[in-house]
């Protein structure tokens, strides 16, 4: 894997901004972009743990135009500024003198987001890309898909993990998140912890305090490959989705959906892949930008961190993830 094995959004946040670009939510101006609301903090949920905000008494959404979908947001580990080897020239070898493998692009953040009408929910899940999955007689990682068999093998995948039909992905990667985050101006966010870690071999010189304060394209990224959480991978998927939703309070208001256009032609030439077209905004604006409406809703993927032939993955407990997502399925 490479050494941004713990790059979440990627996008996730890669994924996160990606999907309030998308959607031409983002209520953008020249000034910083500002989330406030409650401190995020943490919690070691038991798998399959549901975390809602309280229930909103308007969530009767039927009489809006719009259906309900599911969104995969992806984000790669891809980040050239720090890794040369992506391309190895013919004959290079590594410092043992081995014929030189290329670095393979991943994926590291994977959140499914599902907005459902008939529900009046919206549905936050982070599946961990450590799952251990097998395709093809092959045992490998859910990440490793997108860079064997591409994002829509890894979709489908997702849909067996989750039993949600992906209607519209997209792809983001380090490198174009950090251009992305500063392209829209810093961010104003609540760091849950201080976090100092340095590891020059995987480029991260990461140095953020606890509190409050406005994040650039570089140190939203640090926040989110943060490695040290004493829980691991579990905080680390947390922050990515605590995060995507409170930038779905801040901006997924009804007031920024005349600039969704606008928005979405500005933006998406940040991703490297998105099947959620501009038609697709506006036929599911009506409910999109409903969001205020809906009870927020974070599911932790069940399962457990195992150790198999000494190399870490996450096993999945797929049956309790389906029944859980079973109320949520496309009804066509």
């Amino acid at each position: 894997m490479s050494g941004f094995k713990n790059f979440i959004l990627t996008f996730f946040v890669a994924a996160v901004i990606f999907g309030l670009i998308a959607f031409g939510i983002v209520k953008f101006s020249d000034q910083a972009l500002s989330i406030g609301g409650d401190q995020y903090s943490p919690e070691t949920g038991a798998p399959g743990e549901v975390s809602k905000m309280p229930d909103n008494e308007d969530r009767d959404l039927s009489s809006l135009t719009g259906n309900s979908f599911t969104m995969l947001f992806v984000g790669t580990d891809y980040l050239p500024s720090v890794f040369k080897d992506y391309s190895v020239s013919p004959g290079a070898v590594d410092k043992d003198g081995f014929p030189a493998r290329k670095r393979e692009i991943n994926a590291d953040l994977i959140i499914v987001v599902r907005v459902d009408k008939d529900t009046g929910n919206c549905v936050t899940c982070a599946v961990p890309s450590e799952t251990r999955i097998s395709m093809g007689g092959l045992t490998m990682k859910l990440g490793e898909l997108y860079s064997k068999k591409g994002v829509s093998t890894l979709a489908d995948k997702v849909s067996a993990l989750t039993g949600l039909p992906v209607d519209y992905y997209a792809v983001i990667s380090a490198e174009q998140f950090k251009g992305l985050i500063n392209a829209m101006g810093s961010v104003t966010y609540y760091v849950s912890t201080t976090m100092n870690y340095v590891n020059e071999e995987l480029g991260m010189n990461i140095s953020l305090k606890k509190g409050s304060q406005k994040l650039n394209g570089q140190k939203a990224l640090d926040m989110l490959r943060f490695p040290a959480y004493s829980d691991g991978e579990i905080s680390r998927r947390k922050c990515a989705v605590s995060f995507l939703q409170k930038l779905f309070q801040t901006w997924l208001l009804n007031s920024n959906e005349s600039k969704a256009a606008d928005l979405y032609n500005k933006y998406i030439g940040y991703f490297d892949a998105c099947t959620l077209t501009l038609q697709d905004v506006t036929a599911n604006a009506d409910l999109i930008f409903s969001y205020s409406r809906m009870n927020q809703i974070s599911y932790t993927y069940p399962g457990s961190a195992t150790v198999i032939d000494g190399e870490n993955y996450f096993a999945a407990n797929v049956s309790v993830a389906t029944d859980y997502f079973s109320k949520y399925k496309y009804q066509g």
